[in-house]
């Protein structure tokens, strides 16, 4: 009898500390860094939103430093803008994007008119 109510608190001993560890290693699917981007559709193209922690930071549904209001035409495209403009926010600089940073990022810029820089 003794061992086993032993046993079973040995295997409700374990299946606790299996528990607590899943709840507390298995919640790693946050961001590292405090600053991350998430890509979301938006019509037949994609937009980003940047978030520190979970708070929204910068929601941009089209691609920036172009006229109109054109989504980017793949989600490679707004992760590679999004994380450009990650970068400057953690360096402190101003986030805003013209032709020249989306021309180095190699983005397609869809066809419209652009902003004069």
């Amino acid at each position: 009898m003794k061992s086993t109510l032993k046993n079973i608190l040995i295997f409700v001993g374990l299946g606790v500390l299996l528990l607590g560890g899943t709840l507390y290693f298995g919640n790693q699917s946050e961001p590292k860094l405090p600053i991350h981007s998430e890509i979301f559709v938006v019509g037949k193209g994609f937009g980003y939103r940047i978030l520190h922690q979970k708070k929204l930071l910068i929601q941009q549904g089209s691609v920036p430093a172009i006229q109109g209001s054109q989504p980017f035409t793949s989600p490679e495209d707004a992760e590679k803008t999004a994380d450009l403009v990650i970068d400057k926010l953690l360096k402190g600089e101003d986030p805003r994007l013209s032709i020249a940073d989306l021309e180095r990022l190699k983005v397609h810029i869809p066809e419209a008119k652009q902003d004069i820089e």
